[in-house]
């Protein structure tokens, strides 16, 4: 069942959110942090085409769906996973406001980062990359990808994240990603074992970028203490 569900989440956000070759032949470009879901053309059916078994063999990159399709891993990552997790949820506070407050990410240009630094961890992508660009982020429509420690713990972002927090968010990743395993990963949307773990060490390997030292380690967002109680060691639990 936890396959099937996969593989219906990334023809959905297929849909929604990337290029799709129809029935027809025609093609429909629609991406992460543009406008909203492409239409199919008259007369589509809108199921994509899959590759044929000729050539050589797909590598984890092409499986994952290239760039469209980390993206698509993102947006699911977040929408079903962090943003319905009572305490992950509480750290996007910025992306909840309306509009975001300057200086920070749109929930879509977090997926296009996110999803961008997954194929920088298999190199075969670069980041930060190009500015993401999002009109509806009226206040930075084109932002650029940041450090873990700049988006994360450093003085402009201070979200005081901690070490269960992390660890949590990292297993919804590899819970994301888990139905895609098989023994022997040839077709789109399949990985193995060795190259899940091989993801999920990536991102484990910013821990240290992304928690802050003092925050509480499991719980919802806690404000850091102030630079001014801090310098006059005040007693902030």
């Amino acid at each position: 069942m936890g396959r099937a569900l996969s593989l219906a989440l990334f023809v959905s956000l297929s849909v929604a959110c990337g290029e799709v070759e129809y029935s027809n032949g025609s093609s429909d470009s629609g991406g992460c942090g543009t406008a909203g879901p492409a239409a199919a053309p008259d007369g589509a059916t809108g199921a994509a085409i899959g590759p044929t078994d000729a050539g050589p063999p797909l590598s984890l990159y092409e499986r994952l769906g290239k760039r469209r399709g980390l993206e698509f891993i993102a947006k699911a990552l977040l929408d079903t996973k962090v943003l319905a997790e009572s305490d992950l949820k509480t750290f996007f506070f910025n992306q909840k406001a309306i509009p975001v407050p300057a200086g920070h990410p749109s929930l879509v240009q977090i997926e296009v980062c996110l999803g961008r630094f997954v194929g920088a961890a298999i190199h075969e992508d670069s980041y930060p990359g190009e500015p993401v660009n999002d009109p509806n982020n009226t206040q930075t429509p084109n932002h650029t990808c940041r450090s873990m420690s700049e988006a994360h713990r450093e003085a402009f972002a201070k979200l005081n994240i901690g070490g269960a927090n992390f660890d949590k968010f990292v297993g919804a990743f590899a819970s994301i990603l888990g139905p895609l395993v098989t023994l022997t990963a040839t077709k789109p949307e399949e990985i193995t074992q060795a190259e899940l773990d091989a993801l999920v060490a990536a991102l484990s390997g910013q821990k240290d970028d992304v928690i802050t030292d003092g925050a509480p380690s499991s719980g919802p967002y806690v404000p850091p203490p102030s630079d001014a109680d801090v310098d006059a060691g005040v007693d902030v639990d």
